[in-house]
């Protein structure tokens, strides 16, 4: 069986806006055009870094009238095995204590915002059932994955990419690459990967997924 969604697709025009553009193709396929450089009229990088968080994404995205799911499970940085299954009132009153104390770090400040906005925030592995699901339902996920292993790189590459998860085989996931380097498996609008690889890549960045819906 293969599911392939029509995203249009959105080349990034930067080093670090993976996630505008990526953003701006979700959107853009939910009828609701905007560019890259609008996205960043909106939204800046995380505070000490270069980069745009996804959380961040999603407000964006809750500010034109859509729903926003985010879906990670960073244990060892941000989240405690006790987060699984908290409520959404509960993680909020969680990250607002750690926002008023000495141990608050920059890069937890994007859920509390997401949540304020009126984002959802899950604790919890993704699954590759869950992915397939989502476009059955003709919702393309954004997926942040770990460069190294996407891209088959040799040397450590420790950092993130946004991409747009658009279609499924058997074994394979069809996705945009909005940077579309010429490597074996990410070549342009009609890139795909191995399902086993791309959920290792998705897993290794602790499974940072964004979710949106349009609510009318």
């Amino acid at each position: 069986m293969k599911k392939l969604l029509s995203v249009p697709f959105t080349r990034q025009t930067s080093s670090i806006s993976c996630a505008l553009a990526s953003l701006s193709m979700v959107l853009t396929y939910h009828d609701k055009k905007i560019s890259e450089s609008n996205i960043s009229k909106v939204v800046s990088p995380m505070k000490g870094s270069k980069e745009y968080h996804i959380a961040d994404m999603g407000r964006v995205a809750l500010s034109m009238g859509f729903a926003a799911d985010l879906y990670c499970y960073d244990f060892s940085n941000i989240f405690t095995k006790d987060h699984v299954g908290l409520s959404q009132h509960t993680l909020r009153e969680r990250y607002m204590k750690w926002t008023q104390s000495k141990k608050s770090i920059h890069y937890r400040l994007p859920y509390l915002r997401l949540m304020e906005a009126g984002g959802k925030l899950f604790v919890r592995v993704v699954s590759e059932r869950q992915l397939t699901d989502w476009i059955d339902q003709n919702t393309p996920p954004i997926l942040l994955v770990e460069c190294q292993p996407f891209y088959r790189l040799h040397k450590k590459q420790d950092c993130g990419h946004a991409i747009v998860l658009t279609g499924y085989d058997d074994d394979t996931f069809y996705l945009h690459d909005p940077l579309r380097e010429d490597v074996p498996h990410a070549k342009g609008q009609s890139a795909c990967i191995p399902r086993s690889e791309l959920l290792f890549s998705l897993y290794r960045r602790f499974g940072n997924t964004l979710v949106l819906r349009s609510r009318y």
